[in-house]
């Protein structure tokens, strides 16, 4: 594997005044990290080892976007420079790919190639895959893995990047730019929430730090949580282990309260205090004594948790139960409400509420799915909402009876796998009802 132009960890870059640099973003850069005269030097002599290991035969030259754009294309006005001026070519076909890791516990097990034609066509082919950057390698070792089913004769990486960082899984690209400390940099088509990709340079950013300092929306509201409970608590430790998706979170927490227990018996505390609060769901609750049915008692929760008058439902059907994770026997109920009311949270149960058609929970843009249970999956659909400025994680049951609903009412399918019969849904969750409840407590 090449060597990258080492960048040492002590380097601290240059002055950004010395740099013409766009207006909007002088307030928002601490250093330029790799000026763009560098990076278009070092791109050029990457052109030349390219040709030199892979020229004579034709290649598939994949972009992985969005990051990758900007490098890439560089890259290849550099060998097409070489094509018209050397004895030797190397012919090329170009596609684009995005990368989406699917969301789970801890790591990622599994990488959807989205757009790009007909991954079949590099059957024999010689494949030169162009990153931005390579930090832990995890998804490119995945990428490649994914490849191979195809049966290229010859794959091999060139990467802007290359991160040096002890969350590295070792593996190295076969063409490196730059190899970097363990550093945030912005830049050249390397964003930091879709800000930054129009800078000719690399940079450290003021505002990226700032904001990678801070704990994560959910990790705060969990810690708060739990400072509330134990309030004795030496430390307290919050951290997403989810990719990002807000769905699983780690929790380290010492505290006088625990004293004399078990750590099984520790755990179980904080799984109590902590179950379903932050997570994305339906207005509902238990039954109440004097509910005379499950109807009333979602109507009911409706009410007091967003304000929902019970003369502005129509309520249309109930579902087969479901038994949740935590063992509770739930009765979904579908309603329709009218397109004038405005929610009102009740800010002791609810912190956010929004809005979405069904039809999201068909498409695939947003959505993904882990393993879990014997081959069941776990869904997840991503969200991001303009008016809150937040972005929310529907997943589990919750995803599982938008999925349902969505087919039921707009009469479309899925356009990803699911783990029930689609054209019988509700057989489906009858026989999961029947299975589940022979291994519960209920």
């Amino acid at each position: 594997m090449a060597s990258g132009l080492l960048i040492s960890d002590n380097e601290s870059g240059y002055d950004p005044e010395m740099f013409c640099i766009p207006k909007h973003y002088i307030d928002d850069l601490e250093r330029v990290f790799i000026p763009h005269g560098l990076i278009m030097d070092r791109t050029e002599r990457m052109a030349r080892d390219i040709m030199k290991q892979m020229g004579g035969d034709h290649i598939v030259v994949l972009c992985v976007l969005k990051g990758g754009y900007k490098f890439f294309a560089d890259l290849l006005d550099y060998i097409k420079a070489l094509n018209r001026n050397q004895d030797e070519s190397l012919p090329m076909t170009i596609d684009f790919i995005r990368l989406k890791s699917y969301c789970n516990d801890q790591t990622v097990k599994e990488v959807k190639v989205i757009g790009g034609d007909d991954l079949c066509m590099l059957a024999g082919k010689n494949v030169l895959i162009v990153e931005d950057i390579v930090e832990t390698g995890r998804t490119m070792r995945k990428l490649l893995g994914l490849l191979e089913k195809y049966k290229p004769q010859m794959v091999k990486v060139a990467s802007l990047l290359l991160k040096r960082t002890p969350r590295s899984s070792g593996y190295r690209p076969d063409f490196v730019g730059f190899e970097i400390p363990d550093k945030f940099v912005v830049g050249y088509a390397l964003d930091y929430n879709e800000y930054f990709r129009d800078l000719n340079s690399l940079a450290l950013s003021n505002t990226l730090r700032r904001s990678l300092s801070a704990q994560t929306n959910g990790e705060v509201r969990i810690t708060d949580i739990l400072k509330s409970k134990f309030p004795h608590a030496s430390a307290i430790k919050v951290v997403d282990i989810s990719g990002g998706c807000g769905a699983m979170y780690e929790v380290h927490v010492e505290s006088v309260e625990f004293k004399g227990k078990r750590v099984v018996q520790q755990h179980q505390m904080i799984n109590q205090l902590l179950s379903s609060r932050g997570e994305v769901c339906f207005p509902g609750g238990k039954q109440d004594l004097k509910d005379m049915s499950e109807i009333d008692t979602a109507l009911r929760e409706a009410q007091e948790e967003i304000g929902l008058p019970s003369d502005q439902v129509e309520v249309i059907c109930k579902l087969v139960p479901i038994i949740n994770k935590d063992g509770i026997l739930v009765t979904p109920v579908v309603a329709f409400i009218g397109d004038t009311f405005q929610p009102q949270p009740n800010a002791d149960e609810v912190s956010d509420v929004f809005v979405l058609p069904l039809y999201y929970f068909l498409k695939s843009e947003e959505h993904s799915s882990t393993p879990y249970d014997t081959g069941m999956l776990v869904h997840f659909f991503t969200f991001k909402d303009r008016n809150l400025h937040k972005t929310f994680t529907i997943w589990g049951l919750t995803a599982q009876l938008c999925i349902i609903v969505a087919y039921v009412a707009l009469g479309q399918k899925p356009l990803f796998k699911v783990d029930f019969d689609i054209d019988d849904p509700f057989t489906s969750m009858e026989k999961y009802l029947m299975a589940k409840y022979a291994t519960s407590k209920l």
